[in-house]
């Protein structure tokens, strides 16, 4: 399921790369997955984009490590 959520976050974030909450949320499912870098890749570019909350989730979850 996650994979699927992903694949599909991905063709949203091919059309609009500048949809934060789309990445915030691939991001999550990274980290579910246990995809430690790429949910940290994911955190960053939502960080350029000026959202803060999945920064503060990841924070939490002590990926950044």
């Amino acid at each position: 399921m996650l994979n699927k959520a992903i694949e599909e976050f991905n063709k949203v974030i091919e059309i609009n790369p500048g949809f934060a909450a789309a990445c915030s949320i691939r991001g999550i499912a990274y980290a579910q997955k246990g995809g430690a870098a790429k949910a940290c890749a994911d955190a960053r570019k939502v960080q350029q984009l000026g959202d803060n909350i999945f920064s503060n989730y990841l924070q939490n979850r002590d990926l950044y490590e």
